[in-house]
């Protein structure tokens, strides 16, 4: 339901309250699904024979006392798995970008054309000489006030909601390709 209503957000409303919107859908859909999968793998694995003895406090503490079937729990361990270590890879990665401290454009001595606002309250642009060589003087003056406007609204931390969300459930992707799209054009248009 939350698809439906965000692919509805992405497609109608203005970027920034569709950004907004469906950031909050990742949020929400977060907020609901892990704790359930988190319960679900818990139930299963305290009556897994040999893990069960060591985690029978942890039914009788959170009462968590039905068995769950293999094929439900099986996948939501995996789930639950796969899924931290992907948001610990994320955070990682965000973390190794952050920058807090704002400075000059950086020109990245690199012929592939890009340009990047990293994430952090600095909101650091980094320009790479290929993209440079491509562009006319206004064009460039365009993509860097796109940049400078995913600084100044700290788009970052909606994509990092996003990143995090479609790191650790699999129907998040969808949404979170909506939400940085949705960013996108937000930054376009301020």
């Amino acid at each position: 339901a939350l698809a439906l209503v965000a692919t509805v957000a992405h497609h109608r409303l203005p970027p920034r309250l569709a950004a907004r919107c469906i950031t909050m859908s990742l949020v929400l859909v977060m907020v609901g699904a892990l704790p359930t999968l988190l319960v679900i793998a818990a139930s299963f694995l305290t009556h897994v024979p040999f893990l069960g003895a060591g985690l029978q406090w942890c039914a009788h503490t959170f009462g968590v006392h039905a068995t769950v079937p293999a094929w439900v729990g099986v996948p939501a361990v995996v789930l639950v798995g796969v899924g931290a270590i992907r948001m610990v890879r994320v955070l990682r990665q965000h973390r190794s970008l952050r920058c807090d401290c704002a400075g000059p454009v950086h020109v990245a001595d690199d012929q592939r054309p890009f340009a990047v606002t990293l994430p952090g309250r600095g909101g650091k642009i980094v320009v790479s000489s290929g993209l440079i060589d491509l562009l006319e003087p206004a064009e460039t003056e365009v993509v860097m006030a796109h940049e400078h406007a995913h600084a100044r609204l700290r788009h970052d931390r909606y994509l990092l909601v996003a990143e995090l969300s479609a790191a650790a459930l699999p129907p998040a992707p969808p949404l979170a390709r909506w939400a940085r799209f949705s960013v996108e054009r937000w930054a376009d248009e301020t």
